[in-house]
């Protein structure tokens, strides 16, 4: 979501961060990261199907060993695919929309 990505850009800069969010597909990212930050598309604007947010979530975990997924359902299954596990998960509800909040760590974190 290009609205979301400036967005992104605009919070980074005002905490004294060089501006590095982009467009792109997640299911296909690759590196090595420090910390993976992530809020996947859900909801009602979101027409991705199971599979495609569980190949996603898998993918982001796997990008480092620790991180917080912001999903609109329970993607820990793909998480622990990713050879991570859950450390903590908030559900937080806020109008129709329940937000599930992971954090996880994988062994090598």
């Amino acid at each position: 979501n290009r609205k979301m990505g400036g967005a992104t850009n605009k919070n980074l800069v005002h905490f004294g961060f060089q501006p590095a969010a982009s467009r792109t597909d997640a299911a296909k990212v690759d590196g090595a990261y420090d910390l993976m930050l992530s809020n996947v598309p859900y909801g009602k604007m979101s027409a991705m199907s199971a599979d495609r947010l569980n190949t996603m979530v898998t993918n982001i975990a796997k990008l480092a060993p620790r991180g917080v997924i912001v999903a609109g359902s329970d993607v820990s299954a793909a998480i622990a695919r990713s050879g991570a596990e859950v450390t903590q998960l908030i559900e937080l509800g806020k109008f129709t929309v329940t937000r599930f909040i992971f954090a996880y760590k994988r062994s090598d974190g």
